[in-house]
């Protein structure tokens, strides 16, 4: 091929290259070894880095930019077949930035496969030193050379590269993306590698292997087959979703939000004052000290109290920065912005802004620097809420004792259940309406009746918030019994306004259309005590309105953050008066909210009182947090859990 791109195969019938590139320190060669666990139909190449083996004297890259233009050069002369990319660490964002290079040429990959790093918009880390080098290899459980070895000078520069790249904002692919990463890897979580869920319109995997940093080495078979899949499966045509022309939310369907978020709840942080009163002392080495911390433990900083932590929103600034601003969900205050403003530590490129939050508050937050137009996220901190490539990522804060998410992240060995698209005749909406499904493992419809969940906002959840995972989580622990669980598409904003609004004929598609549907095509059960629906926000308001209308339907109703303050002909909380005007059933219900949802007073207090004055089984409780994905992504497994207590069984 070339100087930068080297053959390890010779098939010139291959129908897919297939190019590898290597992580911090790492060879060609590194890749010899994947030869026999691929296909004859993919050819592999792998990319030499300057600095090393027969390109020593060439001077180290300045910057995974770089070693993309060099890449794409030699690339474009071969473009007779298609070509999938995989990085691993520092190859992940150089595969990313070629992948960019190579869309913009109008030959965009078949896929790009990323390991072993988080996303784009996110720093990595960058050793100070030669000691920092070494300590950050042996964390990744890696022999590391000796400090006057070649081999660890290559290491150390490739630590730098990668590390001290971020993209202020994140450039969507179209290409399929496929994340893989160990679950032990110290510096790239299973949530923080979600983060590649932001880079493209396409379809998007995620896959945890047994190991650390390293695990491509002892997983590669494991490995291989998964790219071979993956790069071979037929590449979807971009743009192929129709959009609906944007029209204006129904008044009705807009909050009423509060003013105010609240008291101000900005504080001093104890770290950075002390960090000030040494750099007043003359202490300068302290900066240095704190941004090695800062690398090491990543942003926010959190410092835990008796009741309450302190959260520090942290920016490193450029010389030319002037105004920083945090939108943290519920806490930055609209009605008042200049509270959300960082303060500068002056003469130093620390910029800071500190707020007291409940010891297990979580929450999403943006930056807006200067004035930029789009937020983004924390280059700090690789842990985002995974967003569609068309809105701007968002980091995720939690506090000392945030309450972990336990289902909703893949675990290696996890049996997994499939997620499939179709489209549902829907008279009473005028036409056909599309809904995912997700089938267990090992999904037979004679297998008997399956219990069924209809999971509304059906496009968030099978999109970015990735529910499949959490069902296949719960059903291995034994949770949840196998079940099939039906996800409609929210069909935009504008229709979700209106058909989550209490709207009578969506909720005639819920139990006419869509349930009998689901029992001739999967096997579920007609039984209301193993039908269960579940919503947030506005979905949590369609929810327990399909069960007020249809009781013999929903034996259990799911809601986080419900939008129970709706209005109807200027009756504000029409659904909580309509229930407690209307005959109980056996439905039992789930309800969370957040402690910062935004609209005051709250009605969620009065539809659970509503309830239970009526004789409902009431599931009711708080988290604390706000209106918003960060919170709702972990909670629903958390309610699916108590329904499965409850005595849900396949039959």
């Amino acid at each position: 091929m070339g100087c930068a791109v080297r053959s390890l195969t010779d098939r010139p019938r291959a129908a897919v290259r297939l190019l590898a590139l290597p992580p911090e320190g790492g060879r060609a060669d590194l890749f010899s070894t994947w030869t026999p666990h691929l296909p004859e139909h993919i050819e592999l190449l792998a990319a030499q880095y300057p600095g090393r083996e027969d390109r020593c004297s060439e001077p180290f890259a300045a910057n995974p930019g770089a070693l993309a233009d060099e890449l794409v050069r030699e690339l474009l002369d071969s473009t007779d077949k298609p070509l999938a990319l995989f990085g691993h660490g520092l190859g992940a964002v150089v595969a990313y930035e070629l992948a960019l290079r190579l869309q913009e040429a109008g030959l965009p990959p078949r896929l790009l496969a990323v390991s072993g790093r988080t996303a784009p918009h996110c720093f990595g880390v960058v050793p100070e030193s030669a000691e920092a080098a070494h300590e950050l290899l042996r964390s990744f459980d890696a022999a590391a050379p000796s400090h006057q070895d070649r081999a660890f000078a290559v290491t150390q520069a490739d630590f730098v590269t990668a590390g001290r790249y971020a993209r202020p904002s994140v450039t969507a692919l179209d290409c399929p993306v496929a994340a893989f990463t160990g679950d032990g890897d110290p510096r790239a979580s299973v949530p923080a590698v979600a983060g590649w869920r932001s880079v493209t319109t396409g379809p998007f995997t995620l896959t945890v292997l047994p190991g650390g940093h390293f695990y491509l080495i002892p997983e590669q078979a494991e490995l291989v087959a998964a790219l071979t899949a993956a790069t071979t499966s037929p590449t979807p045509t971009p743009g192929s979703t129709a959009t609906a022309k944007k029209r204006p939310v129904p008044a009705t369907s807009v909050p009423p939000h509060a003013s105010s978020p609240g008291p101000d709840r900005t504080t001093t942080s104890p770290r950075i004052a002390r960090l000030r009163a040494g750099l007043r002392d003359g202490r300068q080495d302290m900066l240095a000290t704190f941004w090695q911390e800062i690398s090491r433990t990543g942003t926010p900083l959190i410092e835990p109290g008796p009741t309450a932590d302190v959260v520090t929103f942290v920016w490193r600034g450029e010389p030319g920065t002037r105004r920083v601003q945090v939108l943290a969900n519920k806490l930055h205050d609209r009605a008042c912005p200049e509270r959300s403003l960082l303060c500068q530590v002056p003469d130093t490129d620390i910029w800071h802004l500190s707020y007291q939050v409940p010891a297990d508050w979580r929450g999403s937050y943006q930056f807006v620097v200067d004035d930029a137009r789009t937020p983004r996220a924390d280059p700090l901190n690789p842990l985002v809420l995974p967003a569609p490539a068309d809105r701007p990522v968002k980091s995720v804060a939690a506090a000392s004792r945030a309450p972990a998410q336990r289902f909703c992240w893949p675990r290696p060995g996890l049996p997994n259940g499939a997620l499939t698209e179709h489209r549902v005749d829907a008279p009473a909406l005028g036409g056909a309406r599309r809904v995912w499904v997700y089938t267990p493992p090992g999904h037979r419809r004679v297998h008997g009746q399956y219990p069924v969940l209809v999971v509304l906002d059906g496009d968030m959840w099978t999109g970015e918030l990735r529910i499949e995972t959490t069902l296949d989580t719960l059903i291995a622990k034994r949770l949840l019994p196998p079940l099939v669980a039906l996800l409609p598409d929210s069909a935009g904003p504008y229709t979700r306004a209106v058909e989550y609004a209490c709207h009578e004929p969506f909720a005639a598609f819920l139990g006419d259309d869509l349930l009998p549907w689901a029992t001739d095509r999967f096997g579920t059960t007609d039984s209301p005590r193993q039908r269960a629906i579940a919503g947030q926000s506005l979905g949590g308001l369609a929810a327990a309105h399909a069960a007020l209308t249809m009781p013999s339907v929903f034996g259990a109703v799911l809601v986080h953050s419900g939008s129970f303050w709706w209005t109807d002909d200027d009756q504000p909380e029409q659904l909580t008066r309509r229930y407690a005007d209307s005959p109980a059933s056996a439905t039992q219900f789930h309800v969370d909210a957040g402690t910062h949802e935004g609209t005051r007073p709250d009605p969620t207090d009065r539809f659970v009182a509503a309830l239970r004055k009526k004789g409902y089984p009431v599931h009711a409780g708080r988290f604390s947090g706000g209106h918003d994905r960060a919170c709702w992504l972990g909670g629903l497994g958390e309610q699916l859990a108590q329904l499965g207590a409850t005595g849900w069984q396949h039959t």
